[in-house]
C-alpha cells in the first residue's frame, strides 16, 4: 500500500522534479500554499509533507511553521527541501516544526529512505498505542510526537466513569472539532474515536484490576460497562487474558 505524501512547492518545476523522484512509489499530492495544502489533507490521510524552496527559502519556513501550528497537522512529519545548506538555514527549519532538512543536490535514494524512516516512526507510535497497560507507562519515552496519545489519554481517563461519554465531549475535551477529532485519532493512534474511547476504559480497567482492591464485576460498572459478560470480551480481546486472570497474574507479579 503506497503511503500519501504532499509536496507544497511555489515553483511548477520544483514540484515537477520532487514528483518525479517519488510517484513510482508513493501517491503524491501538490500544493502551492497552505490553503491548499489544508484543503489537501482535509480531504486525505497525508503521511508525510515535502515543503520545496525554489530560491530563498524563508517563505517555506514560515509555511512549514503556520502548518506545524495548526492541530489538523502539527503530527505529520515534514520534510523540507532548500537551495542552499548552511546552519543558519537548517537551525530555522528545525525551529519551524520540520522533522528533517535536506539541501540540493537532492539524491533520490537518500530521500525514498528519510521519508520511509520518518512515516515508520510514525506507525510505530501507533503500534505502541495498542499494546498491554505496563507499555504505555512508558509512552512519554517516545518522540514528542507521542504527547498528542498522552494529552487524549489523560482527558479520556478523566471522564471513564461516565457510561454515556460521547464522542462530541471527547472533541469538547480535546478541543477540537469532531472531524479534525476523527482524522487525528486515527492518524495517530490508527483508531476511531469511539474505539479509543473503548480502549481507553479497558485501561483504566486493568489499572483498577492491577490495586487488587476490587472484583472484576465491579471494576466492569466502575469504566462503564452494563454487562460484565462485555467487558469480559472486550478484555479479552484487547489484552489476551480475561480479567479474572490478569488480576491473579498483577497478585502474583506483586508478590514476588
Amino acid at each position: 500500500m503506497h503511503q500519501n505524501v504532499l509536496i507544497i512547492a511555489r515553483s511548477k518545476e520544483a514540484h515537477r522534479s520532487i514528483f518525479n523522484k517519488l510517484s513510482t512509489d508513493f501517491h503524491v499530492f501538490a500544493a502551492k500554499d497552505s490553503p491548499h495544502a489544508l484543503k489537501t489533507i482535509q480531504k486525505h490521510l497525508i503521511d508525510l509533507i515535502i515543503f520545496v524552496a525554489a530560491e530563498k527559502p524563508e517563505t517555506e519556513i514560515r509555511l512549514c511553521r503556520e502548518l506545524k501550528s495548526n492541530q489538523l497537522c502539527d503530527h505529520i512529519p515534514v520534510i523540507l527541501i532548500t537551495p542552499e545548506d548552511n546552519l543558519q538555514v537548517r537551525i530555522k527549519s528545525l525551529e519551524a516544526g520540520a522533522d528533517v532538512h535536506m539541501s540540493c543536490p537532492l539524491f533520490r535514494e537518500y530521500l525514498d529512505v528519510q521519508i520511509r524512516s520518518l512515516i515508520a516512526n510514525r506507525l510505530k507510535i501507533r503500534r505502541h498505542f495498542k499494546q498491554v497497560p505496563e507499555m504505555a507507562e512508558r509512552a512519554s519515552n517516545l518522540q514528542e510526537k507521542e504527547q498528542i496519545r498522552k494529552r487524549l489519554t489523560d482527558c479520556l481517563f478523566d471522564e471513564t466513569t461516565q457510561k454515556d461519554l460521547t464522542v462530541d465531549q471527547l472533541a469538547r475535551l480535546m478541543h477540537m472539532s469532531r472531524p479534525t477529532l476523527y482524522r487525528k485519532m486515527k492518524y495517530v493512534t490508527n483508531l476511531t474515536p469511539n474505539e479509543l474511547i473503548n480502549e481507553a476504559r479497558l485501561r483504566k480497567a486493568a489499572e483498577l484490576l492491577a490495586s487488587g482492591q476490587y472484583r472484576a464485576s465491579e471494576v466492569a460498572h466502575m469504566v462503564g460497562y452494563c454487562s460484565h459478560s462485555s467487558f469480559g470480551k472486550s478484555f479479552l480481546k484487547q489484552f489476551g487474558v480475561t480479567p479474572a486472570t490478569y488480576q491473579r497474574m498483577k497478585k502474583i507479579m506483586n508478590a514476588a
